[in-house]
């Protein structure tokens, strides 16, 4: 009741404009988020619109959550998850030296730090913006899980949304994520609340071969493994792996050498082959595994964002397009 209510005055003074709300006057801001307390997929589509929109030359900008550090941080190659988060070490991860991006609370001041270094930039896009009402965006995508969508939740401490449901009607678009390969679109919509029928679209993760970041070897289907993850929703990667023991520990979580010194005993004690873990999990342990190495191979396994009808697909880059043209 008491976050319900401080949420409610919090949007109640920005609709009334006692709290300053402003675009970002360089460029044009595509924001990525969600309700709920992690778990929605931010990072995968986030991911999927820095690929589409390459040819805009776009910078990327987040809070960087879980860093030790403050202010604004350039991302670079030797960036640290310490220095920008875990999500943003994972996006930059995938790009090579051209990545641009930062991590800033402030997103405003963000961007416009990173337009200084790269001043032909004049399209950004921001990872887990959406109640960052400062910032007026361009054009919004708000996501859910397909397990339990927003308005089948509530307001923590009764449900696990960190804003009011209410705010989905401000989104440009509504992305259903982790949508089964096999769902009836239609028959899910019936429940849907009518007035955001019109705005939802759906998506779905591909799963791909274990990629090797420690040890030698290749990845045994049947090997005796070792699940590691400091994910939102820890259980959906176990049901995933089926491994042969799984290892949990709360997002975001910072691994240490006593972690690793946990990971060689159980390793050892079972006659485990192989440890496989998330990409979100990997660029942290990357960090102190040649201090710690362990005696079986690392593999983690990259995720990517599909959808099961291309048009849902189509439709999302093509509103997005017409909003930067705008």
């Amino acid at each position: 009741m008491i976050l319900n209510l401080v949420l409610s005055l919090r949007h109640f003074a920005f609709d009334r404009k006692i709290f300053h709300s402003s675009p970002w006057r360089t460029g044009k801001t595509i924001v990525v988020g969600n309700l709920e307390f992690g778990g929605s997929g931010k990072t995968p589509h986030t991911l999927f619109l820095l690929q589409h929109l390459a040819t805009h030359h776009p910078i990327f900008l987040s809070r960087g959550y879980g860093r030790k550090s403050s202010g604004f941080q350039l991302i670079t190659s030797n960036s640290t998850t310490a220095e920008i988060g875990d999500e943003p070490k994972i996006i930059a991860h995938r790009f090579d030296e051209s990545f641009r991006g930062g991590v800033c609370e402030n997103r405003l001041l963000g961007l416009d730090k990173l337009h200084e270094k790269y001043p032909d930039s004049k399209v950004a896009v921001l990872d887990d913006a959406f109640q960052h009402r400062k910032l007026q965006s361009s054009f919004s995508t708000l996501l859910t899980p397909f397990s339990k969508p927003f308005w089948e939740n509530n307001v923590f401490p009764k449900g696990s949304l960190r804003d009011l449901p209410k705010r989905a009607l401000q989104a440009s678009i509504i992305i259903i994520t982790g949508t089964p390969q096999n769902l009836e679109l239609e028959k899910f919509l019936q429940n849907v609340p009518a007035e955001l029928k019109e705005k939802i679209i759906f998506s779905s993760y591909a799963l791909h071969e274990p990629v090797l970041v420690h040890g030698h070897g290749s990845y045994q289907k049947e090997g005796k493994t070792l699940a590691v993850s400091g994910i939102a929703r820890n259980h959906v990667f176990g049901e995933q792996e089926q491994p042969t023991l799984h290892l949990r520990f709360r997002d975001h979580h910072r691994y240490t050498s006593r972690d690793l010194e946990e990971m060689q005993r159980i390793v050892s004690e079972n006659q485990l082959e192989q440890i496989i873990t998330t990409e979100k999990d990997a660029v942290k342990l990357l960090e102190i595994l040649p201090e710690f190495p362990l005696s079986v191979p690392v593999f983690y396994r990259p995720l990517e964002v599909v959808f099961p009808n291309l048009s849902h697909q189509q439709r999302w880059l093509s509103e997005i397009e017409s909003a930067l043209k705008s």
